[in-house]
């Protein structure tokens, strides 16, 4: 019976090229978009739970603003740090990001 049903199946994919590539076509993309959507959301749910206190980890967005937009960079300029700790008392501790342009630590 089932091998009945892949018969006919393939006989209308052959009949009908068009619609069958149109429908092929469209849940193939469907289903790589929620693969990619679920990944996403797995990598956000999943960022900074190796750590103890992750719930007390936030991280800090710039916007920078141009004249044809806004650019949000997760880089913070560097005095920044020392004013979230000194300014905010809910801050014990922060750090400061910076782009990955060259190494920090050198020999």
């Amino acid at each position: 019976m089932f091998r009945n049903y892949l018969k006919v199946a393939l006989r209308n994919v052959l009949r009908y090229k068009a619609f069958s590539f149109i429908n092929i076509l469209s849940l193939s993309v469907g289903i790589a978009s929620f693969l990619v959507i679920a990944l996403w959301v797995q990598n956000e749910l999943q960022y900074n739970r190796f750590h103890e206190k992750g719930e007390r980890l936030y991280r800090v967005w710039e916007n920078q603003h141009y004249a044809h937009g806004i650019n949000s960079v997760l880089a913070t300029p560097g005095l920044l740090k020392y004013d979230l700790e000194n300014n905010i008392p809910e801050i014990s501790k922060a750090v400061r990001t910076t782009w990955n342009i060259e190494k920090q630590f050198k020999n």
